[in-house]
């Protein structure tokens, strides 16, 4: 029989790595290249490491379920717009990416500049780190706004946590 452990037990030994941007993404952008830095501060990386993306594609340290949140925060000045969209994309053959999932928010015509968070949350088996892959994009329904980012804080970001093994 094992010992009992408490929650702080499980969380210490969590295997997580988050990234943001560090500057404003503008227009429908697929996938998202550049800008991204590791998230350091306030205990904001866990026990593995991701490399940067690679022309927008991110590659997973080690096989397993990885819960992937992807949060961005967007920026509307002006008009209204329907759908401020996350998309989130992934291959299993290293070559042809699917669309997986979106989540959108629509931000109001205030006469003022107006913001809005979305978050996409997804578990991908990653039973081979050479073939399955992700990516992430932003898109608009009405016009080209902005996806937030920031050299100090967090505003749009991807953490990745790996829930256990394949």
């Amino acid at each position: 029989r094992s010992p009992s452990r408490g929650l702080g037990d499980v969380y210490k030994r969590q295997d997580f790595d988050t990234w943001y941007l560090t500057a404003n993404t503008s227009g429908n952008t697929n996938p998202i290249v550049n800008n991204w830095s590791r998230w350091t501060s306030h205990g904001g990386t866990g026990t593995v490491t991701f490399a940067a993306p690679s022309s927008g594609i991110w590659t997973f340290p080690s096989t397993g379920y990885w819960h992937i949140d992807w949060t961005g925060k967007f920026e509307n000045t002006g008009s209204q717009e329907r759908g401020c969209n996350l998309y989130l994309y992934a291959t299993t053959n290293n070559n042809t990416y699917v669309f997986i999932h979106e989540s959108s928010v629509s931000l109001h015509d205030s006469g003022n500049t107006t913001k809005g968070l979305t978050r996409v949350t997804y578990i991908f088996d990653v039973t081979d780190t050479s073939t399955h892959k992700i990516k992430l994009a932003v898109g608009y329904q009405n016009a080209s706004r902005t996806l937030l980012g920031h050299g100090a804080y967090p505003y749009s970001n991807v953490t990745f946590t790996k829930l256990r093994e394949t």
